[in-house]
Parts: structure tokens; sequence; C-alpha cells
């Protein structure tokens, strides 16, 4: 287990259960407030999706002349969900995707070699904390000699209280089906910019054309969590099953199923091509606020 410290927070990594986040918390008159949910190994506060995020129907797809099928990673799910980076082990790394000016950072790799994933690649990333702001960026590079498809994204779970909402701008949805693998896409009329969770709803939606910055207001203990995204970050998936104390607000590369979508119909929600030897990246940014006494 890793820890990073600046000023009066911490966050722990566990590099060897996913390179995820575990905590993130910043002390407060004698307790402290959890930024994350606070997680353990098999329920994190935050995990890496790599090389794809979400789901694969029935773990079939095709590219570059070859029908491939993936492994479930989730029974009793059907679908592969996620990619691999979120239930491997990843190392100390010397290689980031950027130079880190931060008090603390940390850079963790995981190098994939082919399987039913016919492709080799490695995926990195930097956590850098700068005071109680956290910016983690994840990258992949392609270490095979033919091309490879990729996505990426994050999956962090933040508290969720009685009134909770979620400020953004997004101008498309996707229509899920009743296994949330993506149909098809349709503008709104007028643009969201504010969603709030109803105790007994579920909300599990996937939405485009965002404008990369998200602020969840939880007034009823008095903090503000604003988050950015940047890089290939086009999509937000927004998470939040009825009855729970969290939301995950997901900045990703690809829609769920994105494989298999068409690209003449949907070219900005599918995933990348990596040539041989290219790198594709992208980060997240959390700023946490005491902004009441809650």
């Amino acid at each position: 287990m890793d820890e990073l410290n600046s000023g009066d927070t911490r966050i722990l990594i566990d590099g060897q259960q996913g390179g995820a986040i575990v905590e993130y918390r910043t002390r407060r008159e004698g307790g402290f407030i959890d930024w994350m949910l606070p997680g353990c190994a098999a329920h994190p506060s935050c995990f890496p999706m790599v090389p794809f995020a979400s789901r694969i129907r029935n773990g079939r797809f095709n590219f570059g002349g070859r029908a491939l099928k993936l492994r479930p990673n989730n029974p009793p799910e059907a679908h592969p969900i996620h990619g691999h980076g979120w239930r491997r082990s990843w190392v100390h790394s010397d290689l980031s995707p950027c130079r880190s000016s931060a008090d603390a950072s940390l850079s963790l790799e995981y190098l994939h070699e082919a399987a039913d994933w016919p492709w080799r690649y490695r995926a990195v990333q930097l956590f850098e904390l700068e005071n109680r702001r956290l910016r983690v960026s994840l990258s992949v590079e392609n270490l095979n000699p033919e091309p490879m498809p990729v996505g990426l994204g994050f999956h962090p779970y933040f508290p969720r209280t009685p009134n909770c909402r979620l400020h953004t701008s997004v101008a498309k949805r996707w229509r899920l089906d009743s296994e949330l693998l993506s149909v098809s896409c349709e503008d709104l009329d007028p643009v969201i910019e504010s969603v709030s969770f109803e105790p007994a709803q579920t909300l599990d939606a996937v939405f485009s054309d965002w404008n990369q910055a998200a602020t969840i207001e939880l007034a009823d203990t008095g903090v503000r969590i604003r988050i950015t995204a940047g890089g290939g970050f086009e999509h937000l998936v927004v998470y939040s099953p009825a009855d729970v104390d969290f939301v995950c607000v997901e900045p990703v590369s690809n829609v769920p199923d994105a494989f298999n979508l068409s690209p003449s119909l949907f070219p900005r929600a599918l995933f990348q091509t990596l040539a041989p030897g290219e790198r594709v990246s992208g980060w997240m940014s959390i700023a946490p606020e005491i902004v009441g006494s809650g």
C-alpha cells in the first residue's frame, strides 16, 4: 500500500489490487472528511479502466479482420467489463505521461501480455496530490507490431447525501438496453446542467458532449467536490443505485459496447486505434472544497 500526504490530506493507493485508490481524506476538527467513499481491495474508492471502459457485448467484436472473443471477468455477468487493469497488480514505475510538480506523487504501471486480448500494452497511472487537490493521469502504449483498439477511463465513488446534486453540462444521452449496452444516442433539449438523486431510484446514465467539468454539491455536510477531465475523456457515466451512499462520476473515452458500434453512425463514441508504439492518455482532477460547517 502506498501513501501520499500533502498538508492535511492523505491518499492510500493499493498497487497490488488494481492500482486503485482506497482512501482520500482530509483531517478536520478531530475527524476526517472523505472525498471518496472509503474503500478496500474488493470495493475500491476509485479504479482505472483500461483498455476499455464499461462492457463489451458477450466479449465479442471484430477488429483488423479478426473475430475476437474475450472471457467474462465479472461473473456471473456475461459481458467483460472495465478491461484488465482494475483486477491486476500494478508496480512502481519511472514512466509517466507527464512530469509531476506536486507535493506528493506516485507512478504505477501495468504491463499486459497478449492472451484472449491479443495485444501487448503498457498502462501507466500518475497520481499527484497537492494540498487537497488530486490529479490522476492514465496512459496506454501499444507494444505490438500491429494496431490495437483502446479505450480508458476512471471509476471513482464519491459520497452521496440526501441533498446531493451534480452540476455539469451534457448535450447528448445514450439509450441503453436492458443489459446496459449502448443502442443509440439522442440530443438533449434542453441541455442537462443539474442532476439530483432520488433515494429510491437508480441512475445509470451515459452522456456525451459534456464540458469535461462537474461539481458535486453536498449541502448537508458543507462540502463541494469539483471534477475536471481532459485528454480523450469525451463521455461521462453517472451511476448511483437506489438507497446507497455513493455516486460514481466517471470520465471515459468510450461508451458501453463501443467496439461493436458503427463508426459511421457514432464516430466520436468509439475507441481509438493506436499504431505500433503509439500512446494515448487522459486525466482527471479532483478539487475538494469546504464551503460551510455542514
